[in-house]
This record gives structure tokens, sequence and C-alpha cells, in this order.
């Protein structure tokens, strides 16, 4: 017997949630001991490949996935849009591939054998990676996230497993690649080989490829746009940086976004479901509006000052000595933590509201800035001066926003920054108090760690505590009533 919506709406969350979680969690895992086992020009190497081969995909994509989701007459007959969707990527993608290596031996020579390698490797598995966008469409149109969550947690253990055997064999670029052929496969084997969601079949209907092309069309702009905020930066490091300092950037921007995918998790759903539930009412919009913020801020705020107060002793310890390069850039990189949860909810107000176009513009704004922000300071200060690029980049979004919004919610910026202002500059200072009087408390990195975290965490909540009751209490409330109790309840039939 079929579950209603409700259920499986339930069950594809806690899957969802679940699969997240663990990929984040073994995926952080993995990342660290690589980062040990690893030159740090063999990172720098993987990722300028990769960043170049992800600044293509938009045009393939072309917001197929999004238009098969999207119910409308066109869509209506599932199999027959399969069809069509299946036989549109495998024609834009065979076509990019296709471009993609020609361009790959036009420009690079013999010389640049390891690159080649790389390159080729990692469009050649995200090839056959996107072949599986079909059944997997097909899945979370039907609300049904299992599949997808357990083949993302298998797809990270066994890439874990194979990562490491093949880094103690010192092959070190294979260790990277086998991240995306162990993605291609798993994700090849579990929708068309065992229990086969859908069997690929071609097929083109003009109806519904007109639909696809007309729905994409209104989307790759933005995409390509989102795909350039996204890698521009890596693009200019490796190109004037070179690849160590590539290496060292593309780790310390990863490992300074963890806590902001921790947060957006949870989070964006919930921001998602009160702001399209709430876009009649204004008054009830800004509250949550207001409140959802609020609470990304004060997270945001807690988990970047905790890591930044503590990242020297983090580094030594968990990545080694050979990893401190990236300390400044990395700290300056944890801003990306309070300001980015930030704006994807903000995104998600717009297109409650009916205005996604405003992401776009407010988008480009940000890619002019990053352009000449990374001008004005990569070249001078490196790898850090290209990860503050990103923040004034990051800044400048966050701002236009605030300001656009207004004009659909009514904003308190006071409410929303003052008091986790004063709390982290407080415990900040507390934290870094012992080393400002040239006090050493101890030589012993674990334990000093330990010290300066407590401290900072216990003098950053008894302040909100203290001076932010009012605002805490509300947060708590709306976390409550959306994510768990309406999540039980409501009927979406």
């Amino acid at each position: 017997m079929k579950k209603s919506i409700t259920q499986r709406s339930i069950t594809s969350t806690i899957w969802n949630m679940g699969g997240s979680f663990s990929y984040l969690f073994i995926g952080a895992l993995k990342s660290i001991i690589l980062m040990r086992l690893l030159p740090v020009d063999t990172f720098g190497l993987y990722a300028t490949a990769i960043s170049i081969i992800s600044l293509t995909m938009g045009i393939p994509k072309f917001g197929m996935n999004s238009a098969f989701l999207f119910r409308c007459e066109e869509t209506s007959n599932v199999d027959k849009t399969a069809k069509n969707h299946f036989t549109l990527i495998l024609i834009f993608f065979t076509a990019w591939l296709v471009i993609l290596i020609s361009c790959l031996f036009i420009f690079t020579n013999q010389t640049q054998l390891e690159f080649r390698t790389a390159f080729a490797v990692i469009a050649l598995s995200i090839y056959v990676l996107e072949l599986t966008n079909t059944p997997s469409s097909i899945l979370t149109r039907e609300i049904n996230q299992k599949r997808i969550a357990m083949i993302q947690f298998i797809d990270i253990c066994i890439g874990l497993i194979v990562g490491i055997f093949l880094a103690t064999q010192k092959l070190y670029l294979w260790a990277l690649l086998s991240t995306n052929i162990v993605t291609a496969l798993v994700n090849i084997y579990f929708f068309y080989f065992w229990k086969p969601v859908w069997k690929p079949q071609l097929g083109l209907d003009k109806k519904i490829s007109k639909y696809f092309i007309n729905f994409g069309s209104k989307s790759v702009v933005a995409k390509i746009i989102y795909d350039g905020l996204a890698r521009i930066d890596d693009l200019f490091t490796a190109k004037y940086l070179g690849n160590t300092l590539m290496g060292y950037y593309t780790k310390a921007y990863q490992l300074a976004t963890y806590p902001a995918l921790v947060l957006a998790k949870p989070i964006e759903p919930v921001a998602t479901s009160i702001y399209a539930e709430l876009k009649h009412d204004n008054k009830k919009l800004s509250e949550s509006y207001l409140l959802i913020n609020s609470l990304l801020i004060r997270s945001g705020f807690f988990l970047a000052g905790l890591i930044a107060l503590v990242s020297k002793e983090f580094i030594i310890i968990v990545l080694t000595d050979k990893w401190l390069p990236i300390l400044d850039a990395f700290r300056f990189m944890l801003i990306f933590t309070l300001f980015n949860p930030m704006i994807n909810t903000i995104g998600n107000l717009f297109v409650a509201v009916g205005k996604p176009e405003i992401i776009v513009k407010v988008r480009v704004y940000q890619l002019l800035t990053l352009i000449i922000a990374l001008l004005a300071l990569g070249f001078k200060y490196g790898i850090s001066g290209v990860a503050i690029a990103v923040d004034i980049m990051l800044a400048t979004g966050l701002i236009i926003f605030l300001y656009i919004a207004k004009s659909y919610v009514k904003l308190n910026i006071k409410k929303m920054f003052l008091n986790p202002m004063i709390a982290i500059s407080a415990s900040m200072i507390t934290g870094l108090l012992p080393s400002i009087l040239g006090i050493t408390i101890t030589e012993n990195y674990y334990l000093l760690a330990i010290i300066k975290g407590s401290i900072f965490s216990i003098v950053y909540f008894l302040i909100l505590l203290i001076i932010d009751k009012q605002q805490l209490i509300p947060i708590y409330t709306i976390i409550k009533t959306y994510f768990f109790d309406k999540l039980k309840t409501r009927n979406l039939s």
C-alpha cells in the first residue's frame, strides 16, 4: 500500500537529513585523513581541474532536473518525461564531454600529463554520474529520499576506504580521483542495476522537449553566474598563485565551510517551509524572517568565533604542521560561516514571494565585486587576500539582500546583530586575554584548545542568556513549532 504524501514527506526528511549529516561527517573525516597523507600540491592540481570542469557544467545541465520536478501538463506522464529527460541529458553531456576533452588536448601539452589525467578522469566520472539524474529525479518527484540517502552513505564510506588505501600506496592523485570514480560507479549500480528505479530508454517528444528547453533557458544564466561565484576564486588562485597555494586555499575554504553546511542543513528546509506558508501574512512573515536569521546569526557567530579561537591548535593537532600556512586564510574564510546560510535563507524568501529574479541580479553584483576584490587583494596578499575578497563578496550580497528585503518584510538590524556582536566580542577578548597579557597557560595544544574553547563557549552563552533572553525564547518556539510539531501533523495531500 502506497504511503500518503505526509508519511513520505516525514520519512524522506528523516532519510535526507540522516544521509546529509553522515555524508558531511564521514566526508570531513576523509578530508582530514587525506590532508595528513597527501602532498599539498596534489590537492591544488586536483582542485584546479575540478574547478574548470565545474564552471562549465551549467550549460549541459540546462535546468533540466528542475524542469522534471516541476509539475505541469508536459510532465504529467512520468515515463514519457523520463525518456525525454534522459535523452536530452545524454545528448547535452556527450557534446559537453567531447568539447571538454578536445579543449584539454588543445590547450595543454605532454608536460602536463598529471593535469590531463586528472581532468579527463573527473570529466568522464561526472559524465557517467549525470546519466543517473533521471532515476534520481523520479525518486525526488515521488518524495522518496531513502535510496538517495543510502547511496550517499555507501558512496562516502567506499570512497573513504579506497582513498585512504591509495594514499598509503603513494598513489596520491588517484587517492583524490577515486572519489569521483567511486561516486559514479555507486550511483550507476544502485540506480540501474540493484532493484532499478527506472530502465534507461530513449525518446524525444516535441512538446516535452520544447518544455525542457524553454524551462532551462530561464535558469541557465543564473546557474552560470552562480558557478562563477563558486569557482572564480579557485581559478584565480590556480592561475596566478600556483598548485601549492591552490592546495592550501581550497582546503582552507573546505574546512571553513563545514560549519556553514552543518547550520544550513537543518535550518534551510524550515525557513523554506515557513516563508512559503506565511507569504501572504506580512506581519508573521516579518517576525519569522527576523527569528530565523537571528538564529543563524547567533549560531554562526558562535561556531565561527570558537573555531577561529582554537584554529591554530586544531591545525597542529588534527592536520599537522605542514598545514599551518592556511591559518590566516582559514580564519578569514570563517566569515563564510556567518554570512552564507543567511544569504541562502534570504534567497528562499524571494522565491517564496515570487521574486527569484532578485537573486540573479544580486549574484551579478557579487560576481563583479569578487572580480574587483581579487584583482585588488589576491596578488598582494596571496590566499589570505583571496579569502578576504570572498568575504567582501559575501558581505556585499548580504547588504544588498537585506536592503531589498525591506520591501517585503520589516527588518530590525539591531535585534538581529547587536546582542550576538556583544557576546562574540566579549568571549573572544576573554579567550585571548592570556595571550594579550603574555601569559602562557600551557604548552599542551590539546589542553590549550579545551581551555580556550570552554572559556569562549561559557562567556558567549552566558552573555546571550543575560541580554538576549527575549530573542532566544521565540527562536526556540518557532523552530519547535515548524520543524518538530508541524512536520508530524501537516497534511500535504
